[in-house]
């Protein structure tokens, strides 16, 4: 390595600093660990460092802190580093739920260190978690509770039920900024599936859907009164428990995939042995591990991720990417004629996937090979072309999954480098008219069709993350199906189905919460205001001897259905908005409300009845079209 001088310091933000602190902190928890093997364990992130340790009663964990503050003291005049012990915070914690044993002594023991006195608390917060006392997760579910009134307050600022921020827009801001915030770190501070936590886990549970409502009816622009399931399904937003369990599943297998897995691996393994005797003292990641297990997904299979796939200074073989088909294969003809001696070799490669199974195959003048990698809840097409050598893996090789495969490639080149071979990749998009390519994309078939009983000795993390994508779908499916609420849009979406985005994609605001009314039946219209008991009362007072959802035609309730097909008060704007009667007569009452053509057209007649009043400050001008023009 070259010298060079070093201006002092850094910029503040840098991205060095955390690399920096792994050296600078790397002696101070070294120490810190010595003094206590097996009986402490430190972690730190750049400044913030947590010491834990562990004994029979609260009075013995001081007086075991208290030592290593006085190790960590030396290694801070030697830092030239100041503790400030006023600014420390202490926690006794122990597991509280069935099963679990209460502590025999008092858990209310302060810890003296320099004469400062930090009294315990019931919870503290590190590295953007709250922790509680009796690891129930219950005070981080209390921090998201406060952090969603200020969220929601800012969705509020930016749009209303006529004005704002486009539909999805703000869903965009709430499934990409703010629910990651609500569920940050989920996978450690959620109970789900915890023994004798039952209660716990129904109180976050509610919560969390609590503040997923409260986000989305003002996203959608809907009544207060709009269930939950139906505004996830017109928004096309997942239940949020199913969210987070697919979140705390994939941080998991994170976990599984990072090489560093020692601290993972210790603690199960010292875990374990205590869950034995109590099924209380289960980690969170532990219970995780087993939810993946019943789904069919061994964690120990998963491979793993390196930071770099290759050594900085590995140099790429040789690759070419044609700017079009044509050109490719035009070069690839030219090459093949000009491809001569007995010490060339061409060959071509593949990948393929089908219901079967993923495979991979190569072929060149010397023989064919293929191989079966597994299904695709295990590998992707893209790992089957790995197998193949793909030109831009080789070319930029990243820190993805299927890395393994593109270490080995790596290795080979690197082999055949050394014997004097030039290693040179060209892409040819398709198989058509490429004699090799044709034959490798018919090898892999072969093989992805391939019937095979052998598990596969690594799967792929992105193929585990697509499982359990398809599973949270299923559950969300299944769970719309046999749900007590949102009657009224499961007849127009009986599946969760992203063809929303087509829907809202160019609407102005005031025409999709419009939109997402008529779709939930929760509109300013008697057919629904008659089931509000307030509102009916005020108008059987004002007019005893009239139903107030009756339409003023007293054909029908004034519903969204009477108002939009059938109500003659409307005829003569149904004829120029909705298009003569012989071109409506073929669209049902479910197509008007969910193919987006005809919901313009549906949404741009509801308005201009002016029959909604929270509608009526609309410009008559207002337009409702796919360019979303005003």
């Amino acid at each position: 390595m070259g010298r060079g001088p070093v201006a002092t310091g850094i910029p503040q933000g840098s991205p060095l600093s955390p690399i920096l602190y792994l050296f600078y902190n790397a002696d101070l928890i070294d120490t810190i660990h010595t003094a206590a093997p097996g009986r402490v364990l430190v972690t730190g992130y750049i400044d913030d460092i947590c010491i834990l340790v562990w004994s029979l009663s609260a009075a013995e964990n001081c007086r075991l802190l208290t030592r290593l503050h006085q190790k960590a003291e030396v290694w801070a005049r030697r830092h030239a580093s100041i503790f400030a012990p006023a600014k420390y915070g202490l926690m006794h914690m122990w597991k509280k739920g069935v099963g679990a044993r209460k502590p025999d002594t008092a858990t209310n023991i302060p810890l003296m260190l320099n004469g400062v006195e930090i009294q315990p608390t019931s919870s503290l917060r590190y590295l953007g978690v709250e922790l509680h006392e009796n690891l129930t997760g219950r005070a981080q579910v209390d921090r998201c509770r406060k952090k969603a009134a200020a969220l929601v307050a800012a969705l509020r600022s930016i749009a209303g039920m006529t004005w704002g921020v486009n539909t999805l827009n703000l869903r965009r801001m709430w499934t990409a900024v703010l629910l990651p915030q609500i569920a940050f770190a989920c996978s450690a501070w959620r109970t789900e599936g915890a023994y004798g936590m039952k209660g716990v886990e129904g109180t976050a549970r509610r919560a969390m859907e609590s503040i997923q409502y409260q986000a989305l009816y003002k996203i959608a622009g809907a009544f207060r009164t709009t269930s939950r399931s139906a505004l996830e399904i017109c928004l096309y937003v997942p239940p949020v428990s199913i969210t987070m369990q697919r979140l705390s599943e994939e941080n998991c297998l994170r976990l599984h995939a990072t090489p560093i897995e020692s601290t993972p691996r210790t603690a199960a393994v010292h875990g374990n042995s205590m869950a034995t005797a109590h099924r209380a003292l289960v980690s969170p990641l532990q219970r995780l591990e087993l939810h993946l297990s019943r789904k069919r997904i061994d964690v120990a299979k998963v491979e793993r991720i390196r930071p770099f796939a290759v050594a900085p200074w590995w140099m790429p073989p040789e690759t070419h990417i044609a700017s079009t088909k044509e050109q490719a294969i035009e070069e690839h003809h030219r090459v093949i004629r000009a491809a001569n001696g007995p010490n060339l070799a061409i060959g071509y490669t593949d990948g393929s996937g089908t219901a079967h199974g993923v495979g991979a195959s190569a072929t060149t003048s010397r023989g064919d090979a293929i191989t079966v990698l597994g299904t695709l809840e295990t590998h992707t097409v893209y790992a089957a072309e790995l197998e193949g050598i793909p030109i831009r893996a080789c070319a930029h090789p990243q820190r993805s999954s299927g890395q393994h495969t593109v270490r080995e490639i790596s290795c080979l080149v690197e082999a055949w480098r050394g014997i004097g071979c030039h290693v040179r990749i060209r892409w040819i998009p398709g198989h058509v008219g490429v004699a090799g390519n044709e034959r490798a994309d018919r090898l892999a078939n072969d093989a992805a069709n391939t019937p095979t009983t052998a598990p596969p000795s690594t799967i792929l993390l992105s193929g585990c993350r697509m499982k359990l994508r398809r599973i949270a779908f299923e559950h969300w499916t299944q769970e719309w199906a046999d749900g007590e609420h949102g009657a009224y849009a499961r007849l127009l979406f009986p599946l969760p189905t992203k063809a929303i985005f087509e829907l809202h994609e160019t609407l102005p605001r005031a025409a999709s919460s419009a939109l997402i009314q008529m779709q939930t039946g929760k509109i300013g219209l008697p057919g629904y205001l008659n089931t509000i008991p307030r509102w009916r009362e005020e108008q059987l007072e004002a007019n005893p001897l009239r139903d107030p959802a009756r339409c003023s035609c007293d054909i029908g309730n004034q519903d969204t259905q009477h108002v939009l097909l059938t109500c003659p008060g409307f005829t003569d704007l149904r004829l120029r908005v909705l298009g003569p009667p012989h071109a409506r007569t073929r669209l049902t009452w479910k197509d008007w409300l969910t193919k987006p053509a005809s919901a313009v057209k549906a949404t741009t007649f509801i308005l201009k009845t002016r029959l909604l009043g929270q509608f009526r400050a609309l410009p008559n001008t207002f337009q409702v079209s796919r360019t979303g023009s005003r």
